[in-house]
């Protein structure tokens, strides 16, 4: 199966703000085909349906994120040589931005609010420098002794966190199989975790204790009862709202103190999902 040929390259764009969307769109249909997307999970989707040869995508989109729409084009190999135009207004630390652009699909910064020469400037650029779209089979299944473990079963990871941009960078450490979904507080989370059903839960500190709604509804939940949780916790917090935290929820197995580097944070992700490698 070959990417359809066509005469101009195509060109998505993914982004919540309707009057960059047109602006984009505008700017840029006058030498490419471009198709639009208002968030995440429709921007995955019209890659999927339309292969284009470059996407600019928003980091903070409601929903399915910036980081969460690299790691699905990251696992499909229909879509993990396109290159990506990251968009931002926020201000991100500079370990969230080591996290961008060490992602594959990543190429450069689009900072808002840009103009439209530097549009048209960054588009070119990486549409000239692109890598020609081309079918990746799958691995050929092996048996017997050679056969070796078999993939990596997807977990569910729900994050509590109502900073975006933090949320991008822990989404980015998490292994790109996986399926990640955000609570922006505690309310939120118990809502998530009906519907998703995780397999572990990270967690601010602040999150999970303010006003117990989360600590004292995990362990009623049938869907929670058993899931381990990781909080994150800043430095500040004292011993006694650590060990309050421990008590609080018998599901708790480790606490990260902020700042953690990202092979902290998966070193103790991997610790707590013993992946079943032969499911």
């Amino acid at each position: 199966m070959e990417p359809p040929k066509r005469n101009r390259p195509k060109i998505l764009a993914i982004d919540d703000e309707p009057g960059l969307r047109s602006l984009i769109q505008m700017t840029l249909s006058r030498e490419y085909d471009v198709v639009t997307a208002d968030n995440g999970e429709a921007g995955v989707a019209a890659a999927k349906k339309e292969v284009p040869d470059l996407i600019l995508c928003d980091v903070v989109l409601p929903g399915m994120t910036g980081s969460e729409v690299l790691r699905h084009l990251q696992v499909d190999p229909a879509l993990s040589y396109i290159p990506v135009i990251m968009m931002t207004g926020a201000t991100l630390d500079p370990v969230t931005v080591s996290m961008f652009q060490q992602h594959p699909n990543f190429r450069q910064w689009l900072r808002k609010p840009f103009t439209v020469e530097s549009l048209i400037k960054a588009a070119a650029k990486e549409l000239a420098a692109r890598t020609p779209a081309r079918f990746i089979p799958p691995p050929r299944p092996r048996s017997g002794a050679d056969a070796g473990p078999g993939p990596r079963r997807q977990q569910r990871i729900l994050i509590i966190e109502h900073d975006v941009p933090f949320f991008e960078f822990l989404s980015l450490s998490m292994h790109p199989e996986d399926l990640i979904l955000r609570a922006a507080d505690g309310k939120e989370a118990l809502d998530r975790i009906r519907d998703f059903k995780p397999d572990l839960i990270l967690a601010n500190l602040e999150a999970f204790t303010a006003g117990d709604v989360l600590s004292k509804s995990l362990q009623r939940l049938p869907e929670s009862r058993d899931v381990p949780v990781i909080l994150m916790a800043p430095g500040r917090a004292t011993l006694e709202q650590r060990a309050a935290a421990y008590a609080a929820c018998p599901n708790l197995k480790t606490i990260l103190e902020k700042p953690f580097d990202v092979g902290a944070l998966r070193k103790s992700v991997d610790s707590l999902l013993i992946r079943d490698l032969a499911s």
